[in-house]
């Protein structure tokens, strides 16, 4: 069998790249040697090693290389495992060749994927569009995150490079050297102009644009080098691309293309397919995600709750939020706030819902009082019925007035709460716990932002954030929100937990920061 790297010399040979060839190949000098003088013995290459160094003019190709590997891989693909065919998806083809060998082994990786290792999750609905720009649910971002890579990962209360092979400042300019190994589930190679492209997109996108008013312009320097030009240096550009809506995707002929571990195989009104991304080096043990809004065919798949396996993991935060600009008191917001909470937690009791409670909560009172207006309350579908019932019993032994200002999820969602007149909403949102990176959270991708972007402590906390005064910003935000939170204006009111099960052969799966599941992150039993 002729040794299929070979594939990477001849592409090299033919191709215009701005790299040495042991780059290419990501081997040393030394290995790129002793390969060439071993190709040259079995009669496949003549090399001038005198002369070369590897380069272009030194090295004939004495046979044709792609077609032999080509030929190999579609007579053996059927006995291959499924690392084996990874291996040879993952080689650089040309264009012709790699339309049919990829689809060839493309279906033998997909045979042998729905013969493995797969997981059922369940969701409350299935997103119309699934983008990064676009969408703003909580099951977009899930999708998301298992189909697209970051530039920068947020883990163990750190920054770290995750695309990025490494970075450095010039004045106040972002040199970022992308790895250059990293493909799309259609087996195009990453480089700097999709990065820049996916950038650009979402930095002219609406929902983000005021998170990235520190950049400039992103520009390309070579294939696998970008720069981002900032009004200043800053290390909050970092974080702002390790956020769940930085992901590196490749939009062709309106389907999305990721470098995760997964990629989207079909999406319904019912369910989404996730199978395993073939290109990745590290391949997630769990090959095939089902992705599903009924409960039913959730439940079913866990019919015994003895014995099966579970992760318990905070999913989102409660929090009631007063319109800033509302004419309400301190003393009716802090009346209002306090009632409500006591019927909420009684309810959420009654009903046996896992919940951690946050807020201090006072005894029950039938005290009737007067406000100087009617309270209007945006609800969400979802919502809806427990707010009104809570809101009739406020009226019966308290005499205040609710007003319920309902509301579609979907359009909760895509409109901006200010064009609402209201003075409450109910929040729920994902977002990190630790300050100063929970206001972050807040202010680029939940929908605290709407009433708080123009807040002046807020720009300018956005604007000067810097990791180098980590502690300074702590003590800052937690100061801000403790005073949001004592005027009743932000009150975190409880944590909802969530119960993912799963197979008893899963020894092991994780969460992230955003309680979104990691379905890469399984570890199958032996």
């Amino acid at each position: 069998m002729i040794d299929k790297r070979l594939v990477y010399l001849q592409n090299y040979l033919s191709e215009s790249l701005h790299m040495e060839l042991h780059e290419y190949m990501n081997i040393s000098n030394r290995q790129l040697s002793r390969l060439l003088n071993q190709w040259q013995d079995e009669g496949h290459i003549q090399f001038n090693a005198g002369l070369g160094r590897g380069h272009k003019a030194d090295i004939t190709l004495l046979v044709d290389v792609v077609k032999e590997v080509f030929s190999y891989a579609i007579e053996h693909a059927h006995q291959m495992t499924l690392e084996e065919l990874q291996s040879y998806i993952n080689l650089p083809w040309n264009t012709e060749t790699n339309a049919i060998i990829v689809t060839s082994i493309m279906e033998e990786f997909d045979s042998k994927v729905q013969k493995g290792n797969a997981l059922l999750d369940y969701v409350y609905t299935i997103p119309e569009v699934i983008s990064p720009c676009a969408s703003i649910d909580a099951v977009s971002f899930q999708v998301i995150g298992q189909i697209g890579d970051y530039l920068y990962q947020y883990r163990n209360h750190s920054i770290e490079r995750k695309l990025v092979k490494y970075d450095e400042w010039n004045d106040s300019t972002l040199h970022i050297y992308l790895h250059k190994d990293i493909y799309f589930d259609d087996g195009v190679l990453m480089t700097a102009e999709h990065v820049k492209a996916s950038l650009d997109n979402i930095i002219s996108c609406g929902n983000f644009e005021n998170h990235f008013e520190s950049i400039e312009q992103v520009e390309v320097a070579n294939a696998f080098e970008i720069m981002i030009h900032c009004k200043q240096t800053t290390d909050h550009i970092k974080l702002l691309l390790a956020e769940p809506f930085t992901a590196i995707i490749r939009l062709e002929d309106g389907h999305m293309r990721g470098t995760g571990k997964y990629y989207i195989h079909s999406k319904d009104n019912n369910q989404i397919i996730l199978r395993a991304n073939p290109y990745p080096k590290r391949q997630p043990q769990v090959k095939q995600v089902y992705i599903v809004k009924s409960k039913t065919r959730y439940d079913k798949a866990f019919p015994s709750i003895e014995g099966r396996r579970y992760k318990k993991f905070c999913v989102s935060n409660a929090l009631l939020m007063c319109n800033p600009e509302t004419e309400l008191t301190l003393e009716e917001r802090s009346i209002f706030s306090n009632i409500l909470f006591y019927h909420f937690k009684q309810l959420m009791e009654e009903e046996k819902q896992d919940f951690k409670w946050l807020t201090h909560t006072s005894a029950f009172n039938n005290t009737t009082y007067e406000f100087t207006k009617p309270i209007k309350f945006l609800v969400d579908e979802y919502n809806h019925h427990a707010f009104e019932k809570i809101f009739i019993k406020m009226k019966a032994q308290n005499n205040i007035d609710v007003t319920i200002v309902p509301i579609k999820h979907i359009d909760y969602l895509n409109n901006n709460i200010n064009q609402f007149d209201i003075d409450y909403v109910w929040m729920m949102e994902a977002y990190k716990e630790e300050q100063p990176y929970q206001l972050y959270d807040l202010l680029t991708h939940c929908k605290f932002k709407e009433w708080y972007e123009k807040n002046i402590y807020c720009k300018n906390f956005l604007k000067t954030f810097d990791l180098n005064n980590k502690n300074t910003l702590k003590n800052s935000t937690n100061s801000f929100m403790q005073e949001l939170d004592k005027n009743y204006y932000c009150i975190n009111v409880y944590k909802k937990y969530k119960y993912y099960f799963y197979p008893s052969y899963i020894e092991y799966i994780d969460v992230d920061d955003y309680g979104y599941i990691d379905y890469g992150s399984a570890v199958v039993k032996e």
